[in-house]
C-alpha cells in the first residue's frame, strides 16, 4: 500500500488546447496542441517519486483519492460569530472541478511513477470535501483491499461466476443455438 498527502488546493485536469496562431499573432503552418496541466502533472509526479515502489506495479489496483478543498467565505458566519461555520454549510464539495478531472490528473501524473499504465486501476473512489486543502492518495494492490471495513469479495464472485458458467466460455455453436427468432425480434419473455 502506498499513501501520499499533497498539501494545497487540489487541481484538476484541464482540457488540451489547440493553437493555430503564434505569440505574435501570425498563423502557424500547422495546428499545435498542448496540455495546460503538464506542469501540475510534473509537480505531482515529482512528489510521488519520493514514495515510488522499487518496481512499477503491474497487477490490478485500487486507487482512492480524497480531494479536500478550502471553504468559500460564504460558508462562514460574520459579526460576533465570525469564523464559525454556518449551520447549513455542507461537507461535500459539489462545485467545479469535477471529480473525474481530479482523478484523471492523478492517474496521468502517476503513470510511470507508481504503475505501468492507469488501465491497471480496476477500482477507483474519489471523494471531494471541504476542509484544510490537500490531496490524499492511497494505492493498494487488489489482493490487499479492505473496503470500508468489509473484505472485498472478488474471489467469491469469481468462483460463483465460474461455477454457474460464463457465457463467454461457451462454444460458438451453443451461443448460436441459444438465439431464437423471438430474441431477435425482442418478443422473448423477460424471465428467459
Amino acid at each position: 500500500m502506498i499513501c501520499m498527502t499533497v498539501l494545497g488546493e487540489p487541481v484538476a485536469q484541464k482540457r488540451h488546447r489547440t493553437v493555430t496562431r503564434g505569440r505574435d499573432g501570425r498563423p502557424l503552418p500547422f495546428a499545435h496542441e498542448y496540455d495546460p496541466s503538464a506542469g501540475d502533472k510534473a509537480d505531482l509526479a515529482a512528489l510521488a517519486q519520493l514514495k515510488a515502489p522499487a518496481k512499477l506495479l503491474e497487477g490490478p489496483l485500487q486507487l482512492e483519492i480524497v480531494a479536500v478543498f478550502g471553504r468559500p467565505k460564504s460558508h462562514y458566519r460574520t459579526g460576533k460569530h465570525a469564523g464559525e461555520l454556518k449551520p447549513n454549510a455542507t461537507l461535500f464539495h459539489t462545485t467545479r472541478p469535477d471529480h473525474d478531472n481530479v482523478t484523471k490528473l492523478v492517474c496521468d501524473a502517476l503513470t510511470g511513477v507508481w504503475w505501468t499504465d492507469d488501465s491497471r486501476i480496476v477500482l477507483c473512489d474519489t471523494l471531494k470535501v471541504y476542509g484544510r486543502p490537500k490531496l490524499w492518495i492511497r494505492l493498494q494492490t487488489i489482493d490487499e483491499i479492505e473496503y470500508h471495513g468489509k473484505a472485498w469479495q472478488i474471489r467469491t464472485f469469481l468462483e460463483t461466476t465460474v461455477e454457474k458458467g460464463d457465457p463467454n466460455d461457451e462454444s460458438e455453436e451453443k451461443r448460436t443455438e441459444a438465439v431464437t427468432e423471438e430474441d431477435i425480434r425482442g418478443d422473448a419473455p423477460a424471465d428467459v
